[in-house]
């Protein structure tokens, strides 16, 4: 071993930071394979004065613990290892003062060093430098920079395994803190770097070689950056880091620069300075970020920045917070990302979140923005291509966007949540760019959903998406061209009313610069609100197919397309150039609203309108065609509170200006109001009108007859059901020969079955019906009267049914209209008492008291229902005169009276007072019969007079009375036989005609009866 000895120069420094152990002032030097323990500290002052020295192959040398070494020369390394030997530093210090003095310089060497300090204070002076493929493992050391351009440690070639260091710079002007080239291979474990160094300046510089680093912590001040990884020519990734943390303070002092491929596994990256990014990729650099959180605050600060075609980026599982003005999480100017379970907030005016002007690819990531002006993701320039999947995106701030494409960008997203709550918040602003959604929503507190307004087309499909704007359109085109693509099941709501606002581009003259081109394909979608455009230029154009539905009203549309499924319910006065109608629209009938085609109109649909049916001054909806009308259209019209009325020219409906041979309007279902029922007529080419009349009218002169009225079908059944029951208690009551057969023996029970049928004209009105009962009797008492006379009393009950058909004549008028307007079916019960005086020769005195109840039900346009009851009595007498033998001759006389109580009806615009008539009839006739014991037949006339009033009803306020004759003949005959001592059987027919036409029937009565 050779020991150098130099002359020891004191000063200020060395005395106060090395105790006297350190006063040697030679070098401690083995050169030629041995071993060498240095037990003594030293200092030398010369220049290329190292205090320690280790050279050749096998040389090592150890040092005791605790031992200080000091240069104060230029190029005086603290420490040489050169030529394959190997120095063990043991918790020693080693410091130098000259310029170009390494702490160590290693040169196809080995450093060990446990513990101590570097300190070096020179310029361009190093903490440790290795070069040719020497290997460094340092523990538990610091290394400290006090002056400028220093290096912490700085390895070309070879390997560096350290743990536990703490490296720092004090001066602005530094170069790296750590550097590695050359191919170098570094582990670093729980090392801390403290930074303040210039913009140039980083905590590590990887380049051409590979960082594995974990718990490593970089705080960089004075725009210091962290970490620069360049292009490795060894494969596989140049940054591995993992659980650590970097936070700068300067401008554009960036977290990680990578040029290269880096790996983060759960790091924390944090900045403060302007233009100050978490992580960038540069010149082709990727990075896999997994986990960690990224948080920048300066402005124009990115949490992570593609900058080059080739770069490349993975990210999941990571937290971005972006306070800075400006900032954005993720921006990808060039290359590919790929995001996955990203949680970004953005609180900086005029931060965004994801930005890309390249392929990215986003999945399961949440983007929440609160400060003003700020956007959530962003899809600029021809090569942008965004896609989304399981996505949300809010956004709180004023004036702030959820989605952004512009300049040719797409974003595609599936399962995304787009939710805007700031005032003046956009949903969508598409500039040139094209977006596509499904399964996803879109909602806006307080701005459009979808705003349009560049002069370039934009491209928007909705699958299956929900866009709710809350106080403004839902869609806003501004001198813009719009695709815009409705599919399964999507539903577009306007906040303030309207669904799409298409608008002229002003100067700031107000002059028009361009106009709004907008294609709506609406399949299978539903669109709430107004379609509007502010200038006729303006080109909007709206296909409903496949079950579409639009509730609003238009303005300045250019055409509208409805298939055979779709629905437009029009809300208010419209216009549009052109209508294709092969589905329905709707007016909604809250108000009366206009629909103007100002040029044609076609298709084969249905167009339901609302009317006021009263007269000719009725207001009501509209269709007014400027153009030709093409198509076979079906008119359904809804009565909108009109009480009906006779009209004389009628409410107009449409109006077309153009040709209309090739057109129709057809009536849908009966129109009714009131009494009236009104019909779609039109009264010349051009004109359709609703009126109260079979056949159109045409004159609008005063005083011109007035023609048939059109009584709605139900009136029929209505005015005739009071007198129908009436005749059925009529009939019910019967005669006493019709109830008992022949002359009584003893007291009896007994029962008959009656049918019949009946024809009734009642001025234009007519009826069939079939009337039924069932009538059971018994006598309850049987005795003398007086001499000659014997009495008898007893109770009845009565079950029956009438079904009768209703029709109207007058409708005949109207080629196509049924005479046929309904039925009446009643059911009726009745109970009911008689007492009979017959004398020995025949002569009887027969009195009859019955009430009844009914229930009837009318079948008509509308069904409905009414209770009635009536009280009766009926007193008959008859008198026999002996013809010739067992012939006899009977005159008889029959007055009957009744109280008719009808209730009242109401049903579909239609009330029918409830009623009270007092109604008298009268029979006089002749009964002819053959006087036998066992058998007994019979003839029999009768002239019939109905007296008092007929039975009328009050409906709307309108008297009707049917107009049924009041007198008829009928004529009978009958027999009866016993079958034995107890038991007769007795049976009669009988047919009736009016005296003239209006009355015509037939029927027939069989009874039993058992006396005891």
């Amino acid at each position: 071993m050779r020991v150098f000895r130099k002359r020891f120069s004191f000063n200020l420094i060395t005395l106060v930071l090395f105790p006297l152990s350190a006063l040697a002032s030679s070098t401690w030097e083995v050169n030629d394979g041995t071993q060498l323990q240095v037990s003594q500290g030293n200092t030398t002052t010369g220049e290329k004065q190292p205090t320690l020295s280790a050279s050749g192959k096998n040389s090592v040398l150890t040092t005791d613990p605790g031992l200080n070494f000091i240069t104060t020369g230029d190029v005086s390394h603290g420490l040489q290892v050169s030529d394959g030997a190997e120095a063990n530093i043991n918790k020693a210090s080693i410091s130098t003062q000259g310029d170009y003095a390494h702490g160590a310089e290693v040169d196809q060497g080995t450093l060990k060093m446990n513990g101590g300090n570097i300190h070096v204070s020179g310029d361009n002076s190093f903490g440790i430098s290795a070069t040719g493929n020497s290997t460094v493992d340092l523990k538990n050391t610091n290394i400290t920079l006090g002056q400028t351009l220093n290096e912490g440690i700085d390895i070309s070639g070879g390997t560096l395994n350290g743990s536990g260091l703490v490296l720092t710079a004090n001066k602005p002007l530094m170069l790296n803190v750590i550097e590695l080239s050359n191919r170098a291979q570094a582990i670093l474990k729980d090392t801390q770097i403290i930074l303040n160094g210039r913009s140039s300046s980083f905590g590590i510089h990887v380049n051409d070689a590979t960082l594995n680093a974990s718990g490593l912590i970089i705080n960089a001040s004075n725009k210091g950056q962290g970490i620069l990884v360049e292009k490795s020519s060894q494969p596989g990734d140049a940054l591995i880091l993992s659980d650590s943390s970097i936070s700068t303070q300067g401008e554009n002092a960036t977290a990680i620069s990578s040029r290269g491929q880096s790996v983060l596994n759960n790091v924390n990256l944090n900045t403060s300075g302007d233009f100050a990014h978490g992580l960038s990729l540069e010149y082709g650099g990727t990075a896999q970020v997994n986990g960690g959180h990224i948080e920048t605050s300066g402005r124009y600060a990115h949490g992570i920045w593609l900058t080059t075609e080739d770069s490349a980026l993975q990210v999941k599982d990571t937290v971005f917070s972006i306070s800075g003005d400006n900032g954005i999480a993720v921006s990808a100017t060039a290359g590919k990302a790929s995001l996955d379970h990203l949680q970004a907030t953005i609180s900086g005016e005029g931060g965004r979140g994801i930005v890309s002007q390249t392929q990215l690819d986003a999945k399961n990531i949440n983007v929440l923005t609160v400060g003003k002006n700020t956007t959530g993701v962003q899809s600029s320039g021809a090569k942008a291509n965004m896609t989304l999947s399981n996505s949300s995106i809010t956004t709180t701030g004023s004036s702030g966007t959820g989605i952004v494409a512009s300049g040719g960008g797409k974003i595609t997203a599936d399962g995304t949540t787009l939710t805007t709550k700031g005032k003046q918040s956009i949903g969508v602003i598409l500039r040139n760019g094209t977006l596509g959604m499904t399964n996803s929503s879109i909602a806006t507190m307080d701005g459009p959903g979808l705003y349009v307004d560049s002069s370039a087309t934009s491209e928007v499909s909705l699958d299956n998406t929900q866009l709710a704007s809350g106080g403004f359109s839902a869609v806003q085109t501004v001198g813009s061209g719009l695709n815009l693509n409705l599919t399964n099941g999507t539903v577009v709501t306007g906040g303030n009313g309207d669904v799409l606002n298409a608008m002229t581009a002003k100067d700031s003259q107000g002059a028009d610069v361009r106009n709004s081109q907008v294609n709506v394909m609406a399949d299978n979608a539903t669109l709430n609100g107004n379609v509007l455009s502010d200038s006729l230029n303006n080109q909007v154009d709206l296909n409903l197919k496949n079950g579409s539905t639009l509730t609003g009203y238009t303005k300045n549309v250019s055409s509208m397309m409805l298939d055979q499924a779709s629905v437009w319910n029009v809300t208010g006065d419209s216009d549009l150039n052109s209508l294709q109608l092969d589905g329905h629209a709707q007016f909604d009938g809250k108000e009366f609203h206009t629909l103007t085609v100002n040029n044609d109109l076609s298709g084969s649909g249905v167009i339901g309108m609302n009317v006021q049916l009263d007269d000719d001054s009725s207001p009501g909806d509209r269709l007014n065609v400027k153009g030709n009308a093409t198509g076979k259209f079906t008119v359904n019209i809804t009565n909108k509170d009109g009480k009906g009325a006779q009209t004389q020219m009628g409410i107009p409906v449409i109006n077309v200006a153009g040709e209309t041979g090739g057109v129709t309007f057809t009536q849908s279902k009966p129109v009714l109001a009131g009494n009236y029922e009104y019909f779609l007529n039109p009264v010349n080419s051009h004109d359709w009108y609703l009126q109260s009349s079979y056949k159109p009218t045409t004159s609008t002169i005063p005083n011109t007859p007035i023609p048939t009225r059109a009584y709605r079908p139900e009136t029929a059944g209505y005015l005739m059901g009071p007198y129908l029951n009436a005749a059925y208690a009529y009939t019910a009551a019967g005669t006493y020969h019709q109830r008992l057969g022949a002359r009584q023996g003893d007291k009896a029970v007994w029962g008959r079955i009656y049918g019949r049928h009946d024809l009734y004209g009642a001025g234009r009105f007519g009826y069939d019906g079939n009337t039924v009962f069932m009538q059971l009797g018994s006598d309850l008492w049987r005795g003398n009267l007086a001499p000659d006379f014997e009495g008898r009393s007893g109770v009845m009950v009565t079950i029956g049914d009438i079904h009768t058909n209703a029709r109207d004549y007058a409708r005949s008028e109207r080629s196509g209209l049924s005479v046929n307007t309904g039925k009446i079916k009643t059911t009726a019960y009745s109970v009911g008492g008689y007492f009979t005086a017959e004398a020995d020769d025949g002569m009887y005195l027969d009195t009859v008291g019955q009430m009844t109840w009914y229930r009837n039900r009318f079948k008509s346009a509308h069904d409905s229902r009414q209770s009635s009851y009536s009280s009766l009595l009926s007193a008959e007498m008859g008198m026999p005169f002996t013809v010739s033998g067992l012939v006899k001759l009977e005159p008889q006389l029959q007055l009957m009276g009744q109280y008719l109580h009808s209730g009242e009806i109401r049903s579909h615009g239609v009330k029918v007072n409830r009623s009270h008539d007092f109604l008298g009839q009268a029979r006089g006739g002749v009964r002819m019969f053959y006087d036998h014991k066992d058998i007994q037949p019979w003839l029999q006339a009768d002239v019939v007079q109905r007296m008092g009033n007929l039975p009328g009803i009050t409906m709307n306020d309108e008297n009707l009375t049917p107009h049924v004759h009041s007198g008829w003949w009928q004529i009978g005959a009958g027999v009866r036989g016993k079958v034995n001592k107890e038991i007769s059987l007795y049976a009669d027919v009988n047919y009736q005609h009016g005296f003239g036409q209006g009355i015509e029937g037939y029927g027939g009565n069989i009874g039993m009866k058992y006396e005891f």
